[in-house]
């Protein structure tokens, strides 16, 4: 197998985790193909299980909490008013 090099990469697009949770990801998405219910975010203490689409694993990650954590904090988030 021959590695790719990604030069135009912004580090934006990346997301480094740990190696224990890199571990946690890739079982939580082998266990979510398998069964086709997709991972409860509640689980960890979120108030939604995913920010879009239903709880069955249908051919797309998104909305997952696994898929990119970043961007489910940013959503489920994004109506919250901090008060000053």
């Amino acid at each position: 197998m021959k590695a790719v090099l990604h030069i135009d990469l912004d580090e934006q697009d990346c997301q480094p985790f740990h190696t224990v949770v890199n571990k946690a990801k890739r079982q939580h998405c082998k266990q979510c193909k398998e069964t086709g219910i997709r991972y409860d975010a509640t689980q960890l203490g979120y108030s939604v299980s995913q920010y879009i689409g239903p709880d069955e694993y249908k051919g797309s990650c998104i909305g997952c909490y696994w898929y990119d954590p970043n961007e489910f904090n940013k959503q489920i988030s994004k109506d919250y008013n901090k008060k000053k």
